[in-house]
This record gives structure tokens, C-alpha cells and sequence, in this order.
């Protein structure tokens, strides 16, 4: 099933190429308009001046049933663009417009066997297209390459250029340097336009997936926070008693008290990850064993091993070199980590805790026998308030493996997770290996 985001990006550049191709489409009426009655009024008298001649007919002529032609060509699209039906093709609207202002004016010429060569005009075309319609930037490219393609299969086959402002006296080989670089510079346009329209796209895919990211975090913290509210609530309208005193028994009363540790448990990690994203983290390192370490925090979390069923074998050899950690928030870690792997998957589960040196570092891991993890859940896995693949089993907010991250990029570590579907899953992180000096001195 695609992702709200899959969903929610089409949507809105549907929405946004066509409300950017009313803007281009009426821009370009009236650049085209303000062209046209340039071209006529001051451009081709002072070329004929200057050629000593007459003003010729014949080429106010064409400049005018080519501006006609144009000018009718966008009309047609912006009527198009009311049209419902038409509206669900946004792109070969955006390629009509576009190519009545570029590729019209060819198609008439091609059919007496000429061409105009315009580049000026060309590049102020394609970086309003960019500009204006930073989206689907493979609509941009053939958009060009359609134009630019003809035209230079045109003049390889000998089409004569007409371009009123083409020069006539250059020698061969003047001519074929003016228009190579008149080519790399139409390339460079093309090229900065197409990436701007890529990089555009990219960045609001991102912004897209930010937003849906926001969503299911706030869905989460409505429906994790509101749960044990709604629980406690429960419990005390049951136990209101008008006619006298109450007594609450035991179970009531542990009830009520792993509500009120969740709800805690809830809010703190909201003010753990809000006080690593506003102040960072504030490290006190030092030589640690990992394997004593280790050892503690599985006395720490005994209780939800038993109560998932879990197995968990501890691999980790007593000859490893000390690592240089923060023992509180190494114990964050371990702690986010087995939690995350037995909410995660169903109860029986056996885990194996691991670690080898890497060089300089010691790499730690946490391995499953679970049902394993998609590539996508694994690039996605250390976000910000993502959850597990059984998000709707779990009760946390998907904050633990985040501030995981941040606690071992601080240490100038790295933390990763790899995974086969069927195969179980590997949550790994490196930290720096202690520095013999920095051993504690024994008197």
C-alpha cells in the first residue's frame, strides 16, 4: 500500500503545474504581445537601414503570421487548461504551451525548407520554464530536446537559416565557432535549468515525507498519551462511591500505577529527544567494560525479557579492549535497542548480543531471529518518530532509536542495522576504543 506521502506529492503538483500553467500561459501572451510590436516597430526598420534597403515585406510578414501562430497556440492551451478533462493531463499541457512559443514558429518553416536559429530567445524560454514550473523536470527535457533536436537536424540537412538577425558574412569557420559556442551555451542553460527542476523535486519530496513523518508522530503521542489517561479515568469513575469510602485493591492499584509510569515514561522521552535537538548532548566519557556493562543493563530489563518470552545470549568476549563511553547513555542505548527488537516482533524471540573490535572502534550489535526488515524500513528505521514494522503493537512514540543515533554520533560513532526478510535483523553501532592512558590509575 503506497505511503501518504506517495500520495500527498502527485496531488500537489498536479494542484501546481496547472495553476503555474495559467501564469506562464498569460506571461507569455504578454511578452510575446510586447515582442511582436518591438520586432515590427524598431528591429527590422534599423536592420534594413543598415543594410540599405528597403523594408521588406516578405519578413514583416513572417514575423507577424509566426506571432499570430504563437499567440493562438497559447490561447489554446489556456482554454484547455479550463476544460476538466484536459486538466487531468497537466504535462502535455505544459508541453502544448511550450512548444507553441518554440517549436510552432519551426514547423512552419521546416515546410519550405528552413529554419530559425533563435538562442536568445531559447534560453529566456527554458529558464522561465524552470522557473515557473520547477516540477516533472523530464517534461522540461523534452520540451528541449524535441525543439533543439529538430532544429539541428534541420540545419544538417542544409535547411537555410531566416533569422532576420543571422549573419551572413562569416566565413565557415566563423560560423561553425559562433554556433558551437552559441550550442555550449544553449547545453549550460539547459543543463542548470533541468538540475534546479531536479533539485527542486527532491527537496519537496523530502519536505512531503517530513510532513507525514510530523503526522504519525502526532497521531502517536494523541494515541500513546491519551490511552493510559483514558485507562486511569476508567478506573476512578468505577471506583466513585457517593454512599461512602472506597477501597481500592491491589491489582487496582498496580494498574493505575503502570498508567501513571507510561504516561511518565511518554513525556520523557519527548523531553529526552527535545533536549538533544535544542542543546545536544552533554557527555561524561570514560573506559568502560563492555561486557559489565552489558550484564547490568540485561539485570535492568529482565522483566520485559521474561514477559516476551525472550532468550538472549550474551557473546561478548572478557579480553575486549575497554571502550570510551558515557555509561548512562550507553545504557540508553542497549536499553532502546532491546526494547525496540521485543516490541517489535512476537514473543519466543531469541537475541544475541555481540561485539568485536573494528579497528579503532568496538563494534557492538543487537541480532534477531525475527521476520526481518524490508530495504525501505531500513533506511528508514533511525528517523525521527518512526515506528516499527508492528507499529500498532508497540506503545512507544518511535523516539527510541533516534535519540540512539544521536547518542552514538555524539561519542563520533556511526549506528546502522542490517537486514534480510526472513532472516532475522542486525541493529550495530560503533564506539571509540579507550586510549591506554585514559585507564583509570590503581593505587
Amino acid at each position: 500500500m503506497p505511503s501518504s506521502s506517495s500520495l500527498d506529492y502527485p496531488k500537489w503538483q498536479h494542484r501546481f503545474m496547472l495553476e503555474r500553467l495559467r501564469l506562464m500561459g498569460i506571461l507569455a501572451i504578454v511578452l510575446l504581445s510586447c515582442l511582436t510590436t518591438l520586432n515590427l516597430l524598431v528591429v527590422i526598420p534599423a536592420v534594413t537601414l543598415e543594410q540599405s534597403v528597403s523594408l521588406t515585406p516578405g519578413l514583416s510578414y513572417r514575423c507577424i503570421v509566426s506571432s499570430i501562430a504563437q499567440g493562438l497556440g497559447l490561447v489554446l492551451g489556456l482554454v484547455l487548461l479550463k476544460d476538466f478533462r484536459a486538466r487531468n493531463y497537466p504535462g502535455w499541457l505544459f508541453l502544448w504551451l511550450s512548444w507553441s512559443i518554440s517549436f510552432l514558429p519551426q514547423i512552419q518553416v521546416f515546410l519550405r525548407g528552413e529554419v530559425i536559429f533563435n538562442p536568445i530567445s531559447w534560453m529566456i524560454v527554458f529558464t522561465a520554464q524552470a522557473i515557473l514550473i520547477p516540477v516533472r523536470w523530464r517534461l522540461h527535457l523534452l520540451s528541449q530536446a524535441v525543439l533543439l533536436g529538430s532544429v539541428a537536424g534541420a540545419m544538417l540537412l542544409g535547411f537555410e537559416n531566416v533569422h532576420f538577425a543571422a549573419r551572413t558574412d562569416l566565413t565557415p569557420a566563423m560560423g561553425s565557432a559562433v554556433y558551437s559556442l552559441t550550442g555550449f551555451q544553449l547545453f549550460s542553460v539547459c543543463l542548470i535549468s533541468n538540475l534546479g527542476v531536479y533539485l527542486y523535486e527532491r527537496m519537496m519530496r523530502q519536505e512531503f515525507e517530513l510532513r507525514r513523518q510530523i503526522r504519525l508522530f502526532l497521531h502517536a503521542v494523541s494515541h500513546d498519551l491519551r490511552n493510559p489517561v483514558l485507562g486511569t479515568l476508567m478506573v476512578l469513575r468505577n471506583l466513585r462511591n457517593p454512599a461512602g469510602e472506597t477501597t481500592l485493591s491491589q491489582g487496582i492499584l498496580d494498574r493505575m500505577i503502570e498508567s501513571g509510569d507510561r504516561q511518565v515514561e511518554l513525556i520523557d522521552s519527548l523531553l529526552e529527544a527535545y533536549t538533544i535537538e535544542t542543546h545536544g548532548l552533554q557527555l561524561h566519557c570514560q573506559p568502560l567494560s563492555l561486557g559489565n556493562s552489558v550484564q547490568k543493563i540485561l539485570g535492568d530489563l529482565y522483566s520485559s525479557i521474561q514477559d516476551a518470552e525472550a532468550i538472549v545470549s550474551v557473546r561478548i568476549p572478557d579480553a575486549l579492549p575497554l571502550v570510551n563511553a558515557d555509561p548512562t547513555q550507553l545504557h540508553r542505548v542497549y536499553h532502546n535497542l532491546i526494547l525496540h527488537t521485543l516490541r517489535s516482533n512476537a514473543p519466543g524471540l531469541h537475541l544475541r548480543l555481540t561485539a568485536q573490535v573494528m579497528g579503532k572502534y568496538l563494534r557492538c550489535t543487537v541480532h534477531d531471529n525475527g521476520p526481518g526488515l524490508s530495504t525501505e524500513q531500513c533506511d528508514q528505521l533511525f528517523n525521527f518518530c518512526t515506528r516499527g514494522p508492528n507499529a500498532r503493537q508497540t506503545l512507544g512514540l518511535g523516539l527510541g532509536l533516534y535519540i540512539c543515533q544521536q547518542i552514538i554520533e555524539a561519542h563520533h560513532g556511526t549506528i546502522g542495522v542490517s537486514s534480510t526478510c526472513g532472516q532475522g535483523t542486525t541493529l550495530w553501532f560503533d564506539l571509540p576504543i579507550a586510549l591506554p592512558d585514559s585507564y583509570p590509575q590503581h593505587r
